[in-house]
């Protein structure tokens, strides 16, 4: 196949996704063979199953399926639908494929959930591996942890199955610098209805009482509106409760309540949306302000109200931010003060925002590069539409400032080795040892692996 002659060649290899990603980690560049996986996009039944499952691999009203990679967490959501379950959490936009979107840490909003990434339970992979007699080649792997849900009395061969505890934790979240993952066995749930309810706050009086709003909900959003007046900030608190399902005959959908901004993005493009951020900013500020104040509740199934984002609408650039829950009030804090004095800076340093700052809490995931350790994290997301001036410098002078906060792998950042070393310590090590295993012929060398120094 294509991989065993890239190997032949010589030549790096790159698995492409949805795009969503904007950081180095999903860009292939035009010496890499890029290896397009949408037609990998069936929800199968997981193979080779143990008759006995392990604990963390059971639950009341709990099932394992098996996605392929190339398949999208909006279609996943539908197929789970049909069968009855769901995915437990999600992220706040579903266009992504759903490997792409799992080995690069993406999270949704929950005290009690970590990243996407503690749905997996296997992983099927195609990597590099030594050759008897000499060389690599090309082989299928079963990754999972050392308890893991495949039989290896069943599997073959029995050589292709890796359960091993600290292989897991460093494949899983890898940015495709492993090998090519063509799909992952998830432990999902029982479909359940959700309810969402908006609160309106100023920051001021929300920051002292972060912590117990992040616990306040199963699922906790708190949207923020980054331009200052009469010195606080207006935001909401979005909250998501589970409830149980309701039989529906057509589910029902999200209000419309951002079809101008849509209608504007199709018609003219995200230029004009970014345009509107640089030279009307108080109109965009007391739009966001108006949109904190909305009231209105939501109820139906859970993947149709996780789902917040304009994603299949706005193309947009941003950052993402990790630190202790306890933190993350001084996180904001520091943002907000950068927005605020940049705003009417000269125009080669100004800061103009064009959507409001997103606010969400996860609980520690045990992947060795997960950016969310340390009991439960506070993450703060800060977008840009594609058209709004300085974007890059924006997000470039918020990481700066941030200075030890974890940013998404996903999202914009200039993370390199001695950055990666501090933030992860003896995680990194232990990632780039299996790293190595995997990529030792340097096939998966690409633009992230090179912006951290770690080229094979």
């Amino acid at each position: 196949g294509a991989l065993e002659q890239a190997l032949r060649d010589g030549r790096r290899v790159k698995a492409v996704a949805s795009g969503h990603s904007t950081s180095a980690v999903a860009r292939p560049d035009d010496s890499q063979l890029a290896i397009n996986l949408s037609n990998l996009d069936r929800v199968l039944k997981p193979s080779h199953q143990k008759s006995v499952l392990p604990a963390y691999a059971r639950g009341k009203g709990t099932a394992l399926v098996r996605v392929q990679a190339g398949r999208t967490i909006r279609n996943a959501s539908k197929a789970l639908l049909e069968a009855g379950l769901a995915l437990p959490n999600s992220g706040t936009f579903d266009g992504q494929q759903i490997g792409g979107a799992l080995c690069t840490g993406t999270h949704g909003s929950g005290a009690t959930f970590p990243t996407l990434a503690y749905l997996v339970m296997s992983i099927d992979m195609l990597t590099t591996v030594p050759k008897p007699g000499g060389g690599h080649e090309i082989r299928k792997l079963r990754i999972e942890p050392t308890n893991g849900i495949t039989d290896p009395h069943t599997f073959r061969p029995m050589r292709d199955l890796v359960q091993d505890d600290a292989v897991f934790r460093a494949a899983v979240v890898s940015f495709g610098t492993m090998g090519v993952v063509i799909s992952m066995t998830l432990k999902v749930r029982e479909k359940f209805w959700m309810r969402e309810t908006r609160q309106y706050m100023r920051w001021s009086a929300l920051k002292p009482q972060l912590s117990q709003i992040a616990r306040s909900a199963d699922h906790v959003d708190i949207h923020i509106n980054p331009y200052r007046k009469k010195g606080d900030n207006s935001c909401v608190i979005i909250r998501r409760q589970d409830i149980p399902w309701k039989d529906k005959k057509k589910l029902p959908e999200r209000p419309n309540d951002q079809d101008f901004i849509k209608w504007v993005a199709r018609t003219f493009g995200t230029d004009l949306l970014g345009w509107f951020a640089w030279n009307m900013s108080g109109f965009v500020a007391d739009g966001m302000d108006k949109y904190c104040k909305r009231k209105k509740p939501f109820e139906s199934a859970s993947h149709k109200v996780l789902i917040t984002g304009l994603g299949y609408d706005i193309e947009a650039s941003s950052s993402e931010f990790a630190v202790n829950v306890a933190d993350g009030g001084d996180m904001v804090d520091t943002v907000l003060d950068i927005a605020d004095t940049h705003h009417d800076h000269p125009k080669t340093t100004r800061i103009r925002h064009s959507s409001p700052l997103g606010l969400r809490f996860v609980k520690k995931s045990d992947q060795l590069l997960s950016p969310h350790r340390n009991g439960l994290n506070a993450t703060l997301e800060i977008p840009f539409v594609v058209g709004t001036k300085n974007r890059d410098f924006a997000l470039d002078t918020y990481e700066a400032a941030l200075g030890n906060a974890r940013p998404h792998w996903g999202q914009r950042t200039s993370i390199d080795a001695a950055k990666a070393s501090t933030l992860y310590g003896a995680d990194w090590d232990a990632w780039k040892s299996v790293y190595a295993r995997f990529n030792a012929v340097g096939m998966f060398n690409n633009r992230f692996t090179g912006q951290v120094g770690i080229d094979r």
